[in-house]
């Protein structure tokens, strides 16, 4: 059992995992944030673990999109757990939250060892079902498994004008402003709750096997759309995006992530992952319709999972945010 603190080694077991959540540099920004992270390795499984602080000086362990691995039978479930019980360096936690990305049939095995560690089916943290398009089709076919508007709208962005770049490095880092401002009007005008802006500074930073670039669409001289991409292993993920008020016409939030997605294809991923759908969330129904109008194949993964270290105080944390 041991911690993993080379990036080297971390790099090199995590490549093949589809996450950025689980990259070296995710676990970096979280440690920017103020926030405690222990990488694991244990009996075949791998971990960012990231510390988060509730009330009363209590904490929780969270591994967003983990943990890593490919077969791990019960016991090397519970070295997993018995490694977290004893990592000197943190006070004991309330609870490990996990969201391992297992699927059909791997999931439903997955499912039963866990139940059988003694984990508990939790509200998950992260959309439990995304859409992604498979890059390894030719762009012809990526085209016709779109809705006939979303490619309408495609070509009418085209004849209007509008165009689209993609920044790294120095430049992305010089236009995060004009990305910020059209984002947080774009959630302020729908009433979404976003986090602090460093949060999304932090990200726009990202360089390394895990990146991120900001795209932004202009028309008529203006930038009238704009997005935050973030790039790992070979997928291309669609984390955040916003566009101004009254261009509707221009259709630039479509233009934008069709050249991204073009963008991705290019460059020679595999994947592109939209983030996250919801057909029962009623708050996501606009932002499901625009991403399934893009075509892709719906991926749906086990959810979170909760080992409980101290039960009374889980009851009572439960308890409360009920009513939060």
């Amino acid at each position: 059992m041991t911690s993993v603190d080379d990036k080297n080694i971390w790099d090199r077991e995590i490549a093949s995992h589809h996450s950025f959540l689980q990259s070296w540099e995710w676990g970096e920004l979280q440690k920017k944030l103020g926030r405690r992270v222990l990488r694991i390795n244990v009996s075949g499984l791998l971990a960012s673990a990231i510390e988060q602080k509730l009330p009363f000086g209590q904490t929780y362990l969270y591994v967003p999109h983990g943990p890593v691995f490919r077969d791990a039978n019960d016991g090397a479930w519970i070295d997993f757990i018995k490694k977290i019980e004893n990592v000197a360096e943190l006070k004991k936690p309330i609870f490990l939250r996990i969201e391992p990305l297992n699927h059909e049939f791997q999931g439903k095995l997955t499912q039963k060892i866990l139940k059988e560690t003694g984990f508990r089916r939790t509200s998950p943290v992260q959309p439990k079902t995304t859409l992604v398009i498979d890059l390894r089709k030719n762009e012809e076919k990526i085209l016709e498994s779109m809705e006939h508007d979303t490619r309408y709208s495609i070509r009418a962005a085209e004849k209007r004008g509008v165009t689209a770049e993609f920044l790294s490095g120095n430049e992305k880092e010089k236009s995060f402003e004009v990305f910020w401002k059209i984002f947080s009007e774009t959630n302020k005008r729908h009433e979404l709750k976003t986090y602090p802006k460093t949060y999304y500074e932090e990200v726009a930073k990202l360089e390394g096997e895990c990146s991120s670039k900001i795209a932004l669409a202009k028309a008529e001289g203006e930038t009238i759309s704009a997005a935050i991409f973030i790039y790992f292993g070979e997928k291309v993920f669609y984390l955040f995006a916003g566009s101004r008020a009254g261009y509707g016409k221009f259709n630039a939030p479509t233009y934008l992530l069709w050249q991204a997605i073009r963008d991705a294809k290019k460059s020679g991923y595999r994947s592109f992952d939209f983030w996250g759908i919801s057909h029962e969330n009623k708050n996501w129904a606009k932002i499901t319709a625009f991403k399934k109008s893009f075509g892709g194949e719906e991926v749906t993964s086990i959810g979170a999972w909760d080992y409980v270290f101290n039960k009374p105080v889980y009851f009572a944390y439960s308890l409360a945010k009920r009513f939060i």
